[in-house]
């Protein structure tokens, strides 16, 4: 994969490959991967990408460019925000204010 991008962050490091973003986070596993975030139609949500083994997920807003981090989110919530037919809604209802966040500075 051929970087073409690096954008450095406290704890953590966005890499741009190509038409594919990715987020390297802090690893307490040295085996942990990058999450590879991945553009939705909507036009509140840019990117998403999840975590499994921490249950994070990432969410790019179109608007802003800002980028949140939610925690403890199960993979359902993941998989509904994603499959949803508004995202956007989706988000609202079932992430924005259930779970506890970071902003990737």
């Amino acid at each position: 994969m051929k970087i073409v991008k690096k954008m450095k962050r406290p704890g953590m490091c966005w890499l741009v490959a190509g038409m594919t973003l990715m987020l390297w986070t802090a690893c307490t596993d040295p085996g942990e991967r990058p999450v590879a975030l991945v553009e939705i139609d909507s036009t509140v949500i840019s990117h998403v990408g999840y975590n499994p083994a921490v249950q994070d997920l990432t969410v790019v807003f179109r608007e802003t460019g800002e980028s949140y981090i939610y925690h403890g989110v199960p993979e359902a919530v993941h998989t509904g925000l994603v499959t949803s037919e508004s995202p956007g809604r989706y988000f609202h209802t079932n992430v924005r204010e259930q779970f506890e966040f970071s902003r990737v500075e």
